[in-house]
């Protein structure tokens, strides 16, 4: 398999940290493509929901950078911009960074040797001790919600909110099955991978904060309850139904 990447951001009100995150992802591609571990790449920029000055950046950027394009999607939602990226993806591998640029990107020269072997290689920031909140309540929530969601879905992942890396045609292959617009399109799409039997691997990532809990665009307890309601509602359908089916067509 030819080792391109498509690198997905997506990008809600992210004026202040999406041109740094950007470039910062351009040059640590640029270096690994030197370095022979990936042939090609492209970065796609989901602009989604946006009021201030996202877009326009992201225009900018697309016209100083051939392997940068972005995408006007009008309304607002993680799933959204996820799906729409994968769409308009055009190389053999696919993955994300957060606008924010809290995952450390070492994580792709990583992924991308294993994607021979592995259909989705999931990069969890609980497999490598480090610090996982600028909070206490982040810290406290995010503990409480990694046991609930391990227990339901059989411990078969460590996280629900980490950062996954497709083979194109594995990703192409669950679109018709991913319906969630918001966070919770993270638990959806591990739920399918694990439904439709993809050869699946975690990995370790490192997280590096660039700002405080205060300046998130996320509401906290709204993206755990949701996150608390689907791993429940996933976990039901996984006890009662198993991972037994095959790969949809």
């Amino acid at each position: 398999m030819e080792k391109n990447i498509t690198l997905l951001i997506p990008a809600y009100n992210e004026e202040k940290l999406i041109e740094k995150t950007t470039l910062d992802l351009y040059d640590y591609l640029q270096n690994i493509k030197r370095r022979s571990i990936i042939s090609s790449f492209e970065i796609i920029i989901c602009v989604n929901g946006s009021i201030d000055n996202t877009e326009k950046i992201a225009s900018n950027l697309s016209k100083q950078h051939k392997e940068i394009t972005y995408l006007s999607i009008k309304e607002k939602g993680l799933g959204i911009a996820l799906t729409e990226g994968i769409k308009r993806a055009k190389k053999n591998i696919i993955t994300l960074v957060a606008a924010d640029g809290v995952d450390s990107l070492d994580f792709i020269e990583r992924a991308v040797p294993l994607m021979e072997e592995y259909q989705f290689v999931y990069c969890s920031k609980y497999l490598v001790k480090q610090q996982l909140g600028s909070s206490l309540l982040r810290k406290v929530l995010s503990r409480i919600f990694r046991e609930f969601f391990r227990l339901m879905f059989k411990y078969k992942f460590s996280d629900a909110s980490s950062v996954p890396v497709f083979r194109k045609d594995a990703a192409e292959m669950l679109l018709p099955h991913m319906k969630k617009k918001g966070y919770e399109w993270e638990i959806e799409v591990l739920y399918n991978s694990l439904k439709y039997n993809l050869k699946t691997k975690e990995i370790p990532l490192k997280l590096s904060f660039k700002r405080s809990s205060r300046e998130s665009k996320v509401n906290l307890l709204s993206v755990a309850s949701s996150f608390f309601l689907n791993s429940l509602k996933y976990g039901f359908k996984i006890y009662f139904t198993g991972f037994n089916k095959q790969p949809p067509n």
